[in-house]
């Protein structure tokens, strides 16, 4: 597992980019039927605020594994957990 993370050819970082495209549109469709069956019209607000900046930030790391810069990599995946943590936390209820 290790080796794959190690070799640097193209199939590979078109498959971490097809992974992370991937999982965002899963987590899309999940986020959505959650948003859905929201009864209180505020917190469905907030949510659909935080997962499509969620999505952004997603689409974001995308690009950056596709440029293959790994400072840049480092930077959007941060912000993109930082925003995953915002959505989870909004998903507790209260």
């Amino acid at each position: 597992m290790e080796e794959d993370l190690v070799i640097d050819d193209e199939d590979s970082w078109d498959l971490l980019v097809r992974d992370i495209r991937l999982k965002a549109t899963f987590l899309f469709i999940d986020l959505s039927r959650v948003i859905s069956f929201c009864e209180i019209d505020e917190h469905k607000k907030m949510l659909t605020g935080l997962a499509n900046k969620f999505f952004i930030f997603m689409d974001e790391l995308a690009n950056a594994v596709s440029s293959r810069s790994v400072p840049l990599m480092q930077v959007c995946y941060r912000d993109t957990a930082l925003v995953l943590r915002e959505v989870v936390a909004a998903l507790v209820p209260s």
